[in-house]
Protein backbone atom coordinates (compact mmCIF):
# COMPACT_ATOMS: atom_id res chain seq x y z
CA UNK A 1 0.00 0.00 0.00
CA UNK A 2 1.28 3.45 -0.91
CA UNK A 3 2.29 5.61 2.04
CA UNK A 4 0.21 8.68 1.19
CA UNK A 5 1.31 10.40 4.41
CA UNK A 6 4.78 10.81 2.83
CA UNK A 7 3.45 12.92 -0.04
CA UNK A 8 3.67 16.31 1.75
CA UNK A 9 7.41 15.84 2.33
CA UNK A 10 8.42 14.39 -1.04
CA UNK A 11 8.80 17.79 -2.65
CA UNK A 12 10.90 19.22 0.17
CA UNK A 13 14.44 18.94 -1.22
CA UNK A 14 16.16 19.86 2.03
CA UNK A 15 14.23 17.20 3.88
CA UNK A 16 15.08 14.54 1.30
CA UNK A 17 18.79 15.29 1.67
CA UNK A 18 18.52 15.13 5.45
CA UNK A 19 16.53 11.89 5.22
CA UNK A 20 19.23 10.30 3.07
CA UNK A 21 21.92 11.34 5.58
CA UNK A 22 20.01 9.76 8.47
CA UNK A 23 19.43 6.53 6.58
CA UNK A 24 22.97 6.11 5.23
CA UNK A 25 25.46 7.88 7.54
CA UNK A 26 26.27 6.90 11.12
CA UNK A 27 25.84 9.60 13.73
CA UNK A 28 22.91 11.50 15.20
CA UNK A 29 20.94 14.15 13.34
CA UNK A 30 19.15 16.54 15.70
CA UNK A 31 15.79 17.81 14.43
CA UNK A 32 14.82 20.95 16.37
CA UNK A 33 11.48 22.74 16.52
CA UNK A 34 9.45 19.54 16.17
CA UNK A 35 6.07 19.59 17.92
CA UNK A 36 4.51 16.53 19.54
CA UNK A 37 1.99 16.20 16.71
CA UNK A 38 4.75 16.21 14.08
CA UNK A 39 7.25 13.81 15.65
CA UNK A 40 5.75 10.54 14.46
CA UNK A 41 5.00 11.85 10.96
CA UNK A 42 8.61 12.99 10.62
CA UNK A 43 10.04 9.76 12.06
CA UNK A 44 7.90 7.56 9.82
CA UNK A 45 8.72 9.62 6.73
CA UNK A 46 12.44 9.13 7.38
CA UNK A 47 12.52 5.43 8.24
CA UNK A 48 9.94 4.22 5.68
CA UNK A 49 10.55 1.81 4.05
CA UNK A 50 12.36 0.09 6.92
CA UNK A 51 15.62 -1.61 5.92
CA UNK A 52 16.60 -2.42 9.53
CA UNK A 53 15.00 -2.35 12.96
CA UNK A 54 14.45 1.04 14.58
CA UNK A 55 14.56 1.77 18.29
CA UNK A 56 12.66 4.84 19.53
CA UNK A 57 13.62 5.74 23.10
CA UNK A 58 11.67 8.28 25.14
CA UNK A 59 11.69 9.58 28.69
CA UNK A 60 8.88 7.61 30.39
CA UNK A 61 6.28 4.89 29.90
CA UNK A 62 3.39 7.33 29.41
CA UNK A 63 5.14 9.08 26.53
CA UNK A 64 6.13 5.70 25.05
CA UNK A 65 2.47 4.70 24.89
CA UNK A 66 1.53 8.06 23.34
CA UNK A 67 4.14 7.63 20.62
CA UNK A 68 3.02 4.03 20.09
CA UNK A 69 -0.57 5.17 19.50
CA UNK A 70 0.51 7.92 17.09
CA UNK A 71 2.80 5.62 15.10
CA UNK A 72 0.01 3.09 14.53
CA UNK A 73 -1.25 5.30 11.72
CA UNK A 74 2.08 5.15 9.89
CA UNK A 75 3.72 1.80 10.72
CA UNK A 76 1.01 -0.56 12.02
CA UNK A 77 2.56 -3.87 10.94
CA UNK A 78 6.01 -3.72 12.54
CA UNK A 79 5.25 -1.56 15.57
CA UNK A 80 5.89 -3.02 19.06
CA UNK A 81 6.23 -1.73 22.60
CA UNK A 82 9.12 -2.87 24.82
CA UNK A 83 7.74 -2.16 28.32
CA UNK A 84 9.54 -1.66 31.61
CA UNK A 85 9.34 -4.17 34.47
CA UNK A 86 8.19 -3.22 37.93
CA UNK A 87 11.35 -2.86 40.01
CA UNK A 88 10.23 -4.45 43.28
CA UNK A 89 13.41 -5.65 44.97
CA UNK A 90 11.62 -6.64 48.15
CA UNK A 91 9.94 -10.04 48.50
CA UNK A 92 6.59 -9.72 46.73
CA UNK A 93 4.25 -12.11 45.00
CA UNK A 94 3.09 -9.56 42.41
CA UNK A 95 4.48 -10.19 38.95
CA UNK A 96 3.25 -9.24 35.49
CA UNK A 97 3.53 -12.18 33.13
CA UNK A 98 2.14 -9.93 30.41
CA UNK A 99 5.06 -7.50 30.67
CA UNK A 100 7.54 -10.38 30.68
CA UNK A 101 5.85 -11.87 27.64
CA UNK A 102 5.90 -8.61 25.70
CA UNK A 103 9.58 -8.03 26.44
CA UNK A 104 10.62 -11.58 25.53
CA UNK A 105 8.48 -11.56 22.41
CA UNK A 106 10.32 -8.49 21.10
CA UNK A 107 13.69 -10.12 21.81
CA UNK A 108 12.71 -13.33 20.01
CA UNK A 109 11.37 -11.48 16.98
CA UNK A 110 14.62 -9.52 16.71
CA UNK A 111 16.68 -12.70 16.95
CA UNK A 112 14.58 -14.30 14.21
CA UNK A 113 15.52 -11.44 11.88
CA UNK A 114 12.32 -9.38 11.89
CA UNK A 115 12.67 -5.65 11.20
CA UNK A 116 10.70 -3.94 13.96
CA UNK A 117 9.83 -0.41 14.99
CA UNK A 118 10.36 -0.66 18.75
CA UNK A 119 9.07 2.03 21.11
CA UNK A 120 10.48 1.99 24.61
CA UNK A 121 11.27 4.16 27.62
CA UNK A 122 14.71 4.79 29.05
CA UNK A 123 13.62 2.82 32.16
CA UNK A 124 12.88 -0.27 30.06
CA UNK A 125 16.07 0.14 28.03
CA UNK A 126 18.32 0.20 31.11
CA UNK A 127 16.81 -2.92 32.73
CA UNK A 128 18.85 -6.11 32.22
CA UNK A 129 17.93 -8.79 29.69
CA UNK A 130 19.15 -12.30 29.03
CA UNK A 131 22.51 -12.02 27.24
CA UNK A 132 22.03 -12.30 23.48
CA UNK A 133 24.08 -15.50 23.10
CA UNK A 134 22.26 -17.18 26.00
CA UNK A 135 18.87 -16.30 24.53
CA UNK A 136 19.88 -17.63 21.11
CA UNK A 137 21.11 -20.90 22.60
CA UNK A 138 17.94 -21.27 24.68
CA UNK A 139 15.45 -21.22 21.80
CA UNK A 140 14.05 -24.66 21.09
CA UNK A 141 13.03 -25.39 17.50
CA UNK A 142 10.71 -28.34 16.92
CA UNK A 143 9.98 -29.83 13.51
CA UNK A 144 7.38 -32.34 12.40
CA UNK A 145 8.96 -35.78 12.05
CA UNK A 146 11.85 -34.90 14.39
CA UNK A 147 12.98 -37.40 17.01
CA UNK A 148 12.87 -35.99 20.53
CA UNK A 149 11.89 -37.52 23.85
CA UNK A 150 8.96 -36.23 25.88
CA UNK A 151 11.10 -36.27 29.01
CA UNK A 152 13.68 -33.99 27.39
CA UNK A 153 10.96 -31.66 26.12
CA UNK A 154 9.45 -31.46 29.60
CA UNK A 155 12.82 -30.69 31.21
CA UNK A 156 13.55 -28.06 28.55
CA UNK A 157 10.19 -26.35 29.09
CA UNK A 158 10.79 -26.16 32.84
CA UNK A 159 14.31 -24.84 32.23
CA UNK A 160 12.91 -22.10 30.00
CA UNK A 161 10.51 -21.01 32.73
CA UNK A 162 7.24 -22.63 31.66
CA UNK A 163 4.82 -23.73 34.37
CA UNK A 164 3.46 -27.26 34.26
CA UNK A 165 -0.34 -27.37 34.62
CA UNK A 166 -3.13 -29.89 34.11
CA UNK A 167 -4.75 -27.82 31.36
CA UNK A 168 -3.36 -24.72 29.64
CA UNK A 169 -5.15 -21.47 30.42
CA UNK A 170 -2.63 -18.81 29.42
CA UNK A 171 0.86 -17.97 28.10
CA UNK A 172 3.89 -19.45 29.87
CA UNK A 173 2.26 -22.82 30.63
CA UNK A 174 2.61 -26.38 29.37
CA UNK A 175 0.90 -29.68 30.02
CA UNK A 176 1.60 -33.33 29.28
CA UNK A 177 -1.08 -35.96 28.77
CA UNK A 178 0.10 -39.29 27.45
CA UNK A 179 1.73 -38.66 24.07
CA UNK A 180 0.34 -35.11 23.75
CA UNK A 181 2.47 -32.12 24.77
CA UNK A 182 0.68 -28.74 24.94
CA UNK A 183 2.58 -25.47 25.33
CA UNK A 184 1.69 -21.78 25.14
CA UNK A 185 4.85 -19.84 24.12
CA UNK A 186 4.94 -16.28 25.40
CA UNK A 187 5.69 -14.97 21.93
CA UNK A 188 2.60 -16.54 20.31
CA UNK A 189 -1.08 -15.64 20.36
CA UNK A 190 -2.24 -19.25 20.70
CA UNK A 191 -1.04 -22.45 22.40
CA UNK A 192 0.24 -25.42 20.41
CA UNK A 193 -0.39 -29.15 20.62
CA UNK A 194 2.49 -31.46 19.77
CA UNK A 195 1.35 -35.02 19.14
CA UNK A 196 3.97 -37.75 19.46
CA UNK A 197 4.22 -41.19 17.91
CA UNK A 198 6.74 -43.02 20.07
CA UNK A 199 9.62 -40.47 20.22
CA UNK A 200 8.84 -38.74 16.95
CA UNK A 201 6.79 -35.57 16.49
CA UNK A 202 3.75 -36.69 14.53
CA UNK A 203 2.06 -33.27 14.22
CA UNK A 204 2.17 -29.68 15.46
CA UNK A 205 -1.12 -27.76 15.63
CA UNK A 206 -2.39 -24.59 17.25
CA UNK A 207 -5.49 -25.03 19.38
CA UNK A 208 -8.18 -23.07 21.18
CA UNK A 209 -7.46 -23.09 24.94
CA UNK A 210 -11.19 -22.82 25.76
CA UNK A 211 -12.66 -25.52 23.51
CA UNK A 212 -9.36 -27.46 23.33
CA UNK A 213 -10.02 -28.05 19.63
CA UNK A 214 -6.99 -28.31 17.34
CA UNK A 215 -6.77 -25.76 14.56
CA UNK A 216 -4.02 -25.03 12.00
CA UNK A 217 -1.28 -27.54 11.37
CA UNK A 218 2.29 -26.36 10.82
CA UNK A 219 5.68 -27.86 10.07
CA UNK A 220 7.67 -26.29 12.91
CA UNK A 221 7.50 -24.35 16.17
CA UNK A 222 9.96 -22.06 17.97
CA UNK A 223 9.79 -22.07 21.76
CA UNK A 224 11.60 -19.19 23.45
CA UNK A 225 12.21 -18.48 27.17
CA UNK A 226 9.22 -17.71 29.39
CA UNK A 227 11.14 -15.77 32.04
CA UNK A 228 13.66 -12.94 32.14
CA UNK A 229 16.47 -15.11 33.49
CA UNK A 230 17.59 -18.38 31.91
CA UNK A 231 20.43 -20.23 33.64
CA UNK A 232 22.56 -23.22 32.80
CA UNK A 233 23.38 -25.57 35.70
CA UNK A 234 26.88 -24.09 35.93
CA UNK A 235 25.71 -20.46 35.81
CA UNK A 236 23.07 -21.20 38.44
CA UNK A 237 25.58 -22.85 40.78
CA UNK A 238 28.15 -20.06 40.36
CA UNK A 239 25.47 -17.42 40.95
CA UNK A 240 24.23 -19.23 44.04
CA UNK A 241 27.74 -19.29 45.46
CA UNK A 242 28.15 -15.57 44.83
CA UNK A 243 24.80 -14.80 46.50
CA UNK A 244 25.69 -16.89 49.55
CA UNK A 245 29.12 -15.27 49.80
CA UNK A 246 27.66 -11.76 49.57
CA UNK A 247 24.99 -12.66 52.12
CA UNK A 248 27.51 -13.85 54.73
CA UNK A 249 29.79 -10.86 54.13
CA UNK A 250 26.90 -8.43 54.63
CA UNK A 251 25.73 -10.31 57.72
CA UNK A 252 29.21 -10.14 59.23
CA UNK A 253 29.61 -6.45 58.40
CA UNK A 254 26.21 -5.27 59.68
CA UNK A 255 25.47 -7.62 62.61
CA UNK A 256 26.39 -5.00 65.21
CA UNK A 257 24.41 -2.20 63.58
CA UNK A 258 21.18 -1.80 65.64
CA UNK A 259 19.34 -0.27 62.67
CA UNK A 260 20.04 -3.24 60.40
CA UNK A 261 17.41 -5.99 60.25
CA UNK A 262 19.56 -9.11 60.62
CA UNK A 263 16.59 -11.40 61.11
CA UNK A 264 14.93 -10.29 57.85
CA UNK A 265 18.16 -10.77 55.89
CA UNK A 266 18.66 -14.29 57.25
CA UNK A 267 15.07 -15.25 56.56
CA UNK A 268 15.09 -13.75 53.06
CA UNK A 269 18.40 -15.25 51.92
CA UNK A 270 17.94 -18.67 53.48
CA UNK A 271 14.56 -19.01 51.77
CA UNK A 272 16.07 -17.94 48.44
CA UNK A 273 19.01 -20.35 48.71
CA UNK A 274 16.77 -23.25 49.75
CA UNK A 275 14.46 -22.64 46.79
CA UNK A 276 17.44 -22.57 44.43
CA UNK A 277 18.71 -25.85 45.91
CA UNK A 278 15.30 -27.36 45.16
CA UNK A 279 15.50 -26.14 41.57
CA UNK A 280 12.81 -23.47 42.06
CA UNK A 281 13.73 -20.42 40.00
CA UNK A 282 10.93 -17.86 40.30
CA UNK A 283 10.54 -14.35 38.89
CA UNK A 284 12.20 -12.75 41.94
CA UNK A 285 15.54 -14.15 40.81
CA UNK A 286 15.73 -11.58 37.99
CA UNK A 287 16.57 -8.99 40.65
CA UNK A 288 19.77 -10.94 41.36
CA UNK A 289 20.93 -10.57 37.74
CA UNK A 290 24.41 -9.19 38.65
CA UNK A 291 25.28 -12.45 40.41
CA UNK A 292 24.68 -14.54 37.29
CA UNK A 293 25.82 -12.36 34.38
CA UNK A 294 28.47 -9.65 34.48
CA UNK A 295 27.27 -8.29 31.14
CA UNK A 296 23.50 -8.58 30.76
CA UNK A 297 21.91 -8.28 27.34
CA UNK A 298 20.89 -4.86 26.05
CA UNK A 299 18.05 -4.18 23.64
CA UNK A 300 20.57 -2.54 21.31
CA UNK A 301 22.53 -5.81 21.21
CA UNK A 302 19.43 -7.61 19.98
CA UNK A 303 18.57 -4.92 17.43
CA UNK A 304 22.09 -5.09 15.96
CA UNK A 305 24.67 -2.54 14.91
CA UNK A 306 22.73 -1.67 11.74
CA UNK A 307 19.63 -0.61 13.67
CA UNK A 308 18.49 2.99 13.68
CA UNK A 309 18.38 4.75 17.06
CA UNK A 310 15.88 7.56 17.68
CA UNK A 311 15.88 9.66 20.85
CA UNK A 312 12.74 11.56 21.77
CA UNK A 313 13.67 14.71 23.73
CA UNK A 314 17.15 13.53 24.83
CA UNK A 315 17.41 16.28 27.47
CA UNK A 316 14.28 14.97 29.19
CA UNK A 317 15.59 11.41 28.83
CA UNK A 318 18.78 12.40 30.65
CA UNK A 319 16.88 14.28 33.37
CA UNK A 320 14.54 11.34 33.92
CA UNK A 321 17.43 8.87 33.94
CA UNK A 322 19.33 10.91 36.53
CA UNK A 323 16.23 11.21 38.72
CA UNK A 324 15.54 7.49 38.41
CA UNK A 325 19.12 6.69 39.43
CA UNK A 326 18.81 8.98 42.47
CA UNK A 327 15.44 7.51 43.48
CA UNK A 328 16.70 3.95 43.00
CA UNK A 329 19.78 4.66 45.12
CA UNK A 330 17.68 5.99 48.01
CA UNK A 331 15.17 3.17 47.66
CA UNK A 332 17.99 0.63 47.60
CA UNK A 333 19.70 1.99 50.73
CA UNK A 334 16.40 1.72 52.60
CA UNK A 335 15.90 -1.89 51.50
CA UNK A 336 19.51 -2.74 52.34
CA UNK A 337 19.03 -1.65 55.96
CA UNK A 338 15.80 -3.67 56.09
CA UNK A 339 17.67 -6.83 55.05
CA UNK A 340 15.76 -7.17 51.78
CA UNK A 341 18.68 -6.90 49.33
CA UNK A 342 22.39 -7.58 48.87
CA UNK A 343 24.97 -4.91 47.93
CA UNK A 344 25.65 -6.09 44.38
CA UNK A 345 21.99 -5.59 43.49
CA UNK A 346 22.74 -1.87 43.42
CA UNK A 347 24.20 -2.55 39.95
CA UNK A 348 20.92 -3.91 38.60
CA UNK A 349 20.19 -0.96 36.33
CA UNK A 350 22.35 0.04 33.40
CA UNK A 351 23.72 3.54 32.83
CA UNK A 352 22.33 6.05 30.36
CA UNK A 353 25.84 7.46 30.00
CA UNK A 354 26.88 4.12 28.49
CA UNK A 355 24.12 4.52 25.90
CA UNK A 356 25.18 8.10 25.19
CA UNK A 357 28.74 6.96 24.51
CA UNK A 358 27.40 4.68 21.77
CA UNK A 359 24.79 6.87 20.04
CA UNK A 360 27.01 8.13 17.24
CA UNK A 361 27.96 4.56 16.35
CA UNK A 362 24.41 4.13 15.03
CA UNK A 363 22.42 5.75 12.28
CA UNK A 364 19.95 7.87 14.13
CA UNK A 365 18.19 11.08 15.02
CA UNK A 366 17.06 13.10 18.00
CA UNK A 367 13.66 14.82 18.16
CA UNK A 368 13.69 18.14 20.03
CA UNK A 369 10.86 20.59 20.53
CA UNK A 370 13.43 23.31 21.29
CA UNK A 371 17.15 23.67 20.47
CA UNK A 372 19.24 22.32 23.35
CA UNK A 373 22.94 22.34 24.11
CA UNK A 374 23.08 19.77 26.93
CA UNK A 375 22.04 16.65 25.01
CA UNK A 376 24.75 14.44 26.51
CA UNK A 377 26.23 13.82 23.04
CA UNK A 378 27.42 15.84 20.07
CA UNK A 379 25.04 15.58 17.10
CA UNK A 380 26.73 15.14 13.73
CA UNK A 381 24.11 17.28 12.01
CA UNK A 382 21.45 19.76 13.17
CA UNK A 383 18.29 20.27 11.10
CA UNK A 384 15.84 23.02 12.17
CA UNK A 385 12.21 22.30 11.33
CA UNK A 386 9.95 25.30 10.74
CA UNK A 387 6.42 24.09 11.39
CA UNK A 388 3.21 25.14 13.09
CA UNK A 389 0.36 23.23 14.59
CA UNK A 390 -3.09 23.13 13.01
CA UNK A 391 -5.45 25.59 14.74
CA UNK A 392 -8.58 24.37 16.48
CA UNK A 393 -11.66 25.49 14.53
CA UNK A 394 -14.19 24.39 17.17
CA UNK A 395 -16.79 23.47 14.55
CA UNK A 396 -16.52 26.76 12.62
CA UNK A 397 -16.22 25.41 9.08
CA UNK A 398 -15.96 28.86 7.52
CA UNK A 399 -12.59 29.39 9.26
CA UNK A 400 -11.34 26.09 7.86
CA UNK A 401 -12.58 27.07 4.40
CA UNK A 402 -10.75 30.39 4.61
CA UNK A 403 -7.48 28.64 5.52
CA UNK A 404 -7.87 26.14 2.69
CA UNK A 405 -8.30 28.96 0.19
Amino acid sequence: MEAIWRKPLEGWTQFQKSRENVRSVRGMTAYTGVTEAQKCHLIASIIHPMDESCLLVTYDELQANRLLDDLKLFLPDKLVLFPAREMMLYHAAAHSQEVTGRRLSVLERLISGEKLMIVTSIDALLQPNIPLEVFQDSILELNEGEEISLSYLTEKAIHLGYERVASIEGPGQFSLRGSIFDIFPLSHDKPYRIDFFDEFIDSIRSFDPISQRSEERQDSLRISPARDLVLTAQTQQEGREQIEKSYHQLLQKMKKDPEFDTTKLQSRMQELLERMDQGILDHQLVHFFPYFYEQPGNLLDYAGSEAMLILDEPTRIKEHSNQTATDFSEYFRDLLMKGEVLPEQANLLGSYDTILNQVNQYRGMAMLSLPRSNLGFEPKRIQPVAARTIPAYHGKWELLADDLR
